[in-house]
């Protein structure tokens, strides 16, 4: 008979003590790990140029996921990476509200918490490491990653803002991608990449200690053969772009620098003043269009004699269109609006900004929880308009459609409005509240992927910045510097001849967010396939380090 296998004796077994030191570095690992993602995350939007580290930020973040042993540790860890990216890209909102600051913070810090408490039941596998399960489970992370970004859109009103796909915005060759899929077809690849590289990781080194065979990589090389597709489209994109010219239309971007303060507002009659004053400069060079940034001014120009008069002067003696924002008071509603005069201001239009800012605009869920009230220093609350408006032109023939501030970070905003097929997007913002801090460059950031993602080019006309034109493919043709901290800085107009080709039919103005459903039903089916059983069960099976032989 074989012997009987010998107990451990007590004094084998680990002490209490022992335990704790182990599960109290185990826990501190694995948070170093996340505020270290959370670092490379921040690290990939603007002011930083690093956009590179997309493909890998995510790595430390998987890797906490294999220590942890409970999902609600991993959800703690991830809400704090969450708290790192989130607090190190918008801390800049701060200067105008720190409370509504960390309340959005600790909102959108959720959305990674709940990412990493899903990312352990594929990434906590033990070996081997198989092509298609590495395949799958870096599918499954991807589409986890993504149904969450698009909740995130949409969910109280929704908040867009630095979505994992734009930080390749100046990467036009992969930005192209876009074009399929929209911004969050991006975040979807940059994810599956991370997840790619993690899982070549651990197999490499299951390999290296004897725990697997050593074979050909066909996830990592398949991988690859995809990213490079993805490339090759891009490049494509942008050498075939059009030569031939549809339309063109003589711009002038005033960009008045008018300082922003709540404490310390800036004389009204001297912001109109500034404004008229370099419209009629611009108007030199005869445009066809002017553009006026979001207003500036905290009052209504149509409403209030002493903006009014002087506006309607200017506006009934030019040859130019003009496309201005003010706030507008209808009733007992207050609207942020987009106006376009004609010449000689013998028509108007009007469009009602539709997607507000929280804690700016409004108070999401305020009606339900009326201390978050509390969180902003405005008293007054503006209402959403009802739809999306097109502003038709004649002489010249343009239809433009007006994104009214943050409007332009929203993609399926967007693509809705280019469904009433306009010629041109016009953004009008007044990010001068921001001045001196990266907001207008990460807002910037994020308009380039509209461009990309219908093939219409854009004019953004802001307060202090960042003014500019770009074109189909996302690039910036031409543009105004930002203003600085100096009340002065910043000033001035940007004169130019926007001209595009006919739009070409993009998958993303066709389709819209197909990833996010086809994303979503691969998430339900990671989570229910025994494919993801059979990782849970390794993983209750054996610690994490080489197999018992």
């Amino acid at each position: 008979m074989d012997p009987l296998p010998s107990l451990p004796t007590s004094s084998s077994l680990p002490s209490a003590r022992t335990r704790r030191r182990r599960s109290t570095l185990r826990v501190t690992s694995a948070i170093a790990l996340c505020l270290f993602s959370g670092l490379l995350l921040a690290s990939c939007f603007p002011p930083w140029p690093w956009s590179g580290l997309a493909w890998v930020a995510l790595l430390p973040a998987m890797a906490a996921s294999r220590i942890l042993e409970h999902w609600r540790e991993r959800a703690a860890a991830g809400y704090l990476l969450g708290l790192l990216f989130f607090g190190a890209t918008l801390w800049w909102i701060g200067k105008v509200t720190v409370a509504g600051t960390v309340g959005l913070v600790l909102y959108l810090s959720l959305y990674p918490g709940l990412w990493l408490s899903l990312a352990g039941r594929w990434t906590s596998g033990h070996a081997p490491f198989h092509p298609k399960e590495n395949l799958l489970a870096s599918a499954s992370l991807a589409s986890a990653w993504v149904v969450l970004e698009w909740i995130r859109g949409w969910l109280g009103g929704g908040f867009p803002w630095n979505s994992l796909g734009v930080s390749q915005y100046q990467t036009l060759v992969f930005a192209q991608a876009a074009r399929l899929g929209g911004g969050l077809l991006l975040s979807w690849l940059l994810v599956f990449g991370n997840g790619l590289l993690f899982f070549t990781g651990l197999r490499f080194r299951a390999e290296i200690r004897g725990e697997q065979k050593r074979a050909l990589h066909f996830d990592l090389a398949a991988g690859l053969l995809l990213l490079t597709g993805v490339a090759s489209y891009g490049l494509s994109v942008l050498l075939t772009t059009p030569t031939e010219v549809a339309q063109t239309l003589r711009y002038a971007l005033v960009q008045p620098a008018v300082p922003q303060s709540v404490e310390h507002p800036f004389d009204p009659q001297e912001a109109i003043t500034r404004e008229i004053s370099l419209t009629e400069t611009a108007d030199q060079a005869r445009p066809q269009l002017i553009v006026w940034p979001e207003s500036p001014i905290g009052a209504d120009l149509l409403s209030t004699p002493s903006l009014r008069i002087p506006l309607l002067a200017w506006v009934g003696s030019s040859d130019s269109w003009l496309l201005l924002g003010t706030p507008r008071i209808q009733g007992e509603r207050l609207f942020n609006d987009a106006l376009l005069f004609s010449p000689r201001g013998q028509s108007l239009q009007a469009y009602a900004k539709n997607r507000l800012v929280p804690f700016g605009e409004f108070v999401p869920f305020g009606n339900q929880l009326p201390v978050l009230r509390n969180l902003v220093p405005f008293e007054l609350e503006f209402s959403p308009g009802d739809a999306p408006v097109v502003f038709p032109m004649h002489d010249p023939s343009v239809r433009i459609a007006p994104l009214i501030c943050f409007e332009d970070t929203f993609p399926d905003y967007a693509c809705r409005v280019a469904r009433d097929n306009p010629d041109l997007l016009v953004n009008i913002t007044n990010d001068g509240w921001f001045t001196g801090t990266p907001g207008a460059r990460q807002h910037l950031a994020n308009a380039v992927l509209r461009t990309i993602e219908l093939d219409l080019p854009l004019l953004r006309c802001g307060n202090t910045g960042i003014t500019a034109f770009l074109n189909q493919n996302g690039a910036v043709v031409a543009s105004l510097p930002e203003a600085s901290g100096k009340a002065e800085a910043g000033e001035g107009v940007l004169l130019g001849v926007a001209q595009w080709h006919r739009p070409r039919p993009t998958l993303y103005r066709l389709a819209g967010d197909w990833i996010v459903w086809l994303s979503g039903a691969f998430v339900l089916l990671g989570i229910a396939s025994p494919f993801g059983k059979k990782r849970k069960s390794q993983t209750t099976q054996q610690p994490d380090g080489p197999r018992a032989r």
